[in-house]
């Protein structure tokens, strides 16, 4: 092995091995391993085997393949593809390039659930990186630790779309993002009652107070200002910003101060005192059914099936918002067969990618990656089904519609969508390969003036 390298490695991947391949880390450090297991793992294992290996950097007659992961992540990948006992991962960090780097191999995780399932636990990683915590646990589909996680998630902000596009990114999953909207729609649903327990009404008919001075009351009156609730509301906020939040003091709480009726008065002070903990014990209990977590069913409120069966969880209220054709189809009664389990299924005619892409354009997220020029027709052809403006996608369409395989091969398309899209600088490009068209032609001119939607177009 390396001199210079101070990690040592254990057996099966050390000199008395019996591998016929080496993989060398940036620090130097060798791990022996067998080809033929690397690549039944691997498919990037088994592109990288099948080239011809250099002589030069050989350990032995064994060829040596330099890896960007430092060793105790190349430990913990090779034993868990080799038929071992897994690896022992106790540290997050680790835990996050183990994962990496199986993406990077194209390895499947699906085994990484009972491995990693404590490291996911932790506080140190809950508070460190919930993001990162609860997008790995819902990917491995460990349901507990995803509930967990979501409890940490309370300060991210879910109306920046990086932050949304990361979690669905390093997730893989849509849901996870409408998971934790969900979460956050219950938790303000429930605020409202929360808050109605900060109010204090002097001189009312409660229990705890004094005889001379006044008592106090604890319902909620219409009369209480709505200045006062919005502070209360504001500093209750941030108190449930905790993943476990307890009442300690209602000052602390709601920002709400308990006054003695007289603070020369014993019973008065013995009243405030009385009520504070009668205040506290109140809200305490309000907060053990407050929403501080996902729910362990799906989240959202409806399925869109996809024409090869994949489903995407979607609210209702951000689609029909968006389209008033899926706001007359969520009006209407679902049959029996339309269901499954709680969510009403609603088939649609569109591929998975095409529906993923729309509704990312609808959600608050950072817009869909369009890479391909038939992807971004179809796209058109979704918002124009289900009569959704088409205004935002010229912001994410100007790659695609510059390119010269889509100017090319449909020149007539792409002159029409950038100029339907007011995309002037678009137009002028696909105007050039507009040249050979045949603008005496009736269909020519009449799918113009359809795809744009003016006979401007034609003039031009």
């Amino acid at each position: 092995m390396a001199e210079h390298s101070e990690f040592v490695v254990k057996a099966p991947f050390n000199d008395s091995s019996t591998g016929d391949c080496v993989l060398q880390t940036p620090d130097g450090t060798q791990f022996v391993v067998h080809r033929v297991v690397l690549s039944l793992a691997s498919q990037i294992w088994s592109d990288m085997f099948s080239l011809p290996q250099a002589s030069e950097g050989a350990s032995d007659t064994r060829p040596v393949i330099p890896v960007e992961e430092d060793p105790e992540t190349m430990e913990a990948l090779l034993r868990l593809v080799y038929p071992l006992p897994p690896p022992h991962i106790n540290s997050y960090d680790v835990a996050t390039k183990l994962v990496q780097a199986c993406d990077k191999y194209f390895i499947d995780v699906s085994r990484l659930d009972t491995i990693l399932h404590k490291v996911l636990r932790t506080t140190a990683a809950l508070e460190a990186d919930p993001l990162g915590v609860y997008a790995l646990a819902w990917r491995l589909g460990l349901n507990d630790e995803a509930k967990e996680a979501s409890r940490y998630t309370h300060r991210l902000d879910l109306n920046d779309p990086k932050v949304n596009s990361n979690l669905v990114r390093r997730s893989g999953s849509f849901n996870s993002l409408v998971a934790l909207w969900d979460l956050r729609l219950r938790r303000e649903t429930s605020m409202d009652d929360l808050v109605k327990l900060s109010e204090i009404k002097p001189m009312g008919s409660g229990e705890l107070g004094c005889n001379r001075h006044g008592r106090y009351e604890s319902s909620y009156a219409s009369e209480w200002n709505m200045q006062k609730y919005f502070a209360a509301k504001s500093s209750a906020g941030v108190a449930l910003q905790q993943p476990h939040p307890r009442c300690s003091s209602v000052r602390q709480f709601f920002g709400v101060e308990i006054p003695a009726m007289n603070s020369e008065c014993g019973g008065c002070v013995a009243g405030a005192e009385g009520k504070h903990i009668s205040m506290k014990r109140v809200i305490n209990a309000a907060l053990e059914n407050f929403p501080q977590t996902i729910t362990g069913g799906s989240p959202g409120d409806c399925i869109i099936q996809a024409k090869d069966g994949t489903k995407f969880v979607v609210y209702r209220v951000i689609l029909s918002l968006a389209s008033s054709v899926w706001n007359d189809m969520f009006s209407l009664p679902q049959s029996s067969e339309a269901f499954s389990g709680e969510h009403p299924v609603i088939p649609v005619d569109e591929d998975p990618e095409t529906m993923e892409a729309l509704l990312t354009m609808l959600y608050p997220m950072e817009p869909p990656r369009i890479e391909s020029y038939d992807l971004a027709i179809k796209l058109v052809q979704a918002c124009d089904k289900y009569f959704i403006n088409t205004s935002r996608l010229s912001a994410f369409l100007h790659d695609i519609l510059r390119a010269t395989h889509a100017l090319e091969t449909d020149p007539l398309g792409v002159y029409a969508l950038a100029w339907r899209l007011q995309m002037e600088e678009e137009v002028k490009i696909a105007s050039r390969y507009t040249h050979r068209l045949d603008l005496y032609d009736q269909r020519v001119v009449e799918e113009l003036i359809r795809r744009t939607g003016t006979i401007s177009a034609v003039m031009t």
